[in-house]
């Protein structure tokens, strides 16, 4: 019963915490892996809670997705990753975003409509937004999926599939499927330089992912090492703490000025 309370106590604090603005957004860069220069960034929500400390997406976003919170959850990260953008636009820096998307989002027929209505609201171009989903979404309904994704593209919105290699999705429909990149899983990134295992799958990853004519991004970059290894495989960009760890927007936009100065 206890347990049961702190439960519902949390869900009430964090739709309480969603509806205020008691949450935030931090930004992972994505660099192109051959000049090291900066090209987009990925939004993270954290929720810093007055009792628990900060709270990354692992421990948030299971907890909307089982309790309905997940869409209102959602639409307050690209309502604010889209706001962020448009301050980047003010300081000359036109910086893509990525967003991550959830199942029930991805199959609310509404989504096209909103989406659409924050990116005027906020009056940033809809090419300076990503969405990524994951694999495992993709496949629960992935014909319903694929009208949405079709219908967001046309309005110059850009897709990806993050997580891959871990969602056991079907060759046909990735074939069919219309996303700009792939995002190979750190979980076989992170070991690559050491387990020979990891890194056959990264560079089958890769070649599957040119083949298919799409960029590839490789999560979880962490070491000199890995990076060198990836490289020669072709890898296009990639994230990880290698190059920077999630920033909030003020920090971000530092570092990012930084690298495109040391690239000038």
């Amino acid at each position: 019963d206890q347990e049961q309370l702190e439960s519902l106590n949390f869900v009430a604090e964090l739709q309480r915490a969603i509806a205020s603005d008691q949450l935030s957004l931090c930004y992972q860069p994505k660099v192109e892996l051959r000049t090291g220069s900066p090209v987009g960034a990925e939004c993270v929500v954290r929720w810093h809670h007055p009792s628990r400390g900060v709270l990354k997406a692992a421990q948030i976003v299971p907890v909307a997705e089982s309790t309905g919170l997940i869409k209102p959850l959602s639409l307050w990260v690209i309502q604010h990753a889209l706001r962020d953008c448009r301050s980047w636009y003010d300081r000359d820096l036109e910086i893509p975003v990525a967003v991550n998307l959830a199942a029930p989002l991805l199959y609310d027929p509404e989504l096209p409509t909103v989406i659409h209505r924050e990116l005027e609201a906020s009056h940033v171009r809809p090419g300076h937004l990503e969405v990524e989903i994951t694999e495992s979404t993709l496949m629960l309904e992935p014909e319903q999926a694929m009208k949405t994704i079709n219908r967001l593209r046309e309005s110059g919105i850009a897709f990806a599939l993050d997580d891959f290699g871990t969602g056991y999705s079907s060759l046909a429909y990735l074939k069919n499927l219309q996303v700009e990149s792939i995002k190979i899983d750190q979980s076989f990134v992170r070991d690559m330089v050491t387990d020979a295992r990891d890194a056959s799958i990264v560079k089958a990853a890769i070649e599957l992912g040119h083949s298919f004519g799409l960029d590839i991004v490789a999560e979880g970059v962490e070491t000199a090492g890995a990076r060198h290894l990836l490289e020669n495989m072709g890898c296009d960009y990639a994230q990880g703490f290698l190059f920077a760890k999630p920033m909030v927007s003020s920090e971000f936009v530092a570092w990012y000025e930084e690298r495109l100065r040391g690239r000038s």
